[in-house]
């Protein structure tokens, strides 16, 4: 799943017609003191996977890099992603150059790039079914390659997040599925092995589990963008809102790690 560089944009950008942000402090205030336990549980293990690096002088993003030779724009690191074949769960880094965020990946203030997580078909159940777009044809989809986006992740330079998001379906290239589906699919997510990075694969997985209400309320967005979207700019009977290059990000929540601790402890 390549991800498709956007085009110039030459119009008003989504951030300027619609809400796309998630309220992270209403999404705690409902959450259960089980389910505040819980996503504290998988802080502290991102936390740590981050303080085990820091006494090397290593990071998240520092760590991940080093499974490449030469970190360019675009470019997979590691070049294979990370996969699990267990649970068909599957992630890979990269960033974009200052030159495309002209669009919607401009509201990640200060992102050196982000991870992007997957689905693969072997993981994904059969009363989930690929949303019936009008250029899905079930009969020519490659197993190999068909992998639904679950959410991205943005990073700083130093190596901590600074937000979650979801993104149209072009973006990445996957098969589109709706929110429950995606939603249940994060719920399943997990790297359970030490390749090519232990803490890496660790603080992902973890970053997965501590936020699925974020996650959650963020794919509910991402189907509210595209049916909102649709409604402004989809009069014409063949208009395929997923591939719209002017509907990048359609949701998106930042994230504050040590000061999410600081509140929840």
């Amino acid at each position: 799943m390549q991800e498709t560089k956007p085009m110039p944009n030459t119009s008003p950008t989504l951030n300027d017609q619609m809400p796309l942000d998630i309220n992270l402090d209403q999404i705690l205030s409902g959450l259960s003191a089980d389910e505040k336990e819980s996503m504290m549980d998988s802080l502290m293990m991102m936390n740590e996977a981050q303080r085990v690096l820091s006494n090397t002088k290593h990071s998240i993003v520092t760590e991940i890099l080093r499974f490449t030779e030469r970190f360019e724009y675009w470019k997979h690191v590691p070049p294979k992603d990370v996969l699990d074949g267990n649970s068909a769960s599957q992630f890979y880094y990269h960033a974009h150059p200052a030159a495309n965020d002209d669009a919607a990946t401009k509201r990640h203030d200060g992102e050196h790039g982000h991870f992007h997580s997957f689905m693969r078909k072997s993981g994904i159940l059969e009363s989930e079914k690929p949303f019936a777009a009008l250029d899905y044809d079930a009969e020519k989809d490659d197993p190999k390659k068909h992998t639904c986006h679950i959410i991205g992740i943005a990073m700083d330079k130093a190596g901590n997040i600074t937000g979650l998001f979801t993104t149209n379906r072009w973006v990445t290239g996957e098969v589109w599925y709706k929110a429950d589906d995606v939603i249940a699919m994060a719920e399943r997510f997990e790297i359970d092995h030490a390749q090519p990075s232990w803490p890496v694969n660790l603080w992902v997985s973890n970053c997965m589990k501590a936020f699925q209400p974020v996650i959650k309320a963020l794919l509910i967005q991402r189907d509210k963008t595209i049916a909102d979207w649709i409604e402004i700019h989809g009069a014409e009977a063949d208009y395929n809102v997923f591939e719209d290059r002017r509907l990048e990000v359609l949701s998106y929540c930042p994230i504050n790690l040590e000061a999410l601790l600081k509140k929840l402890s």
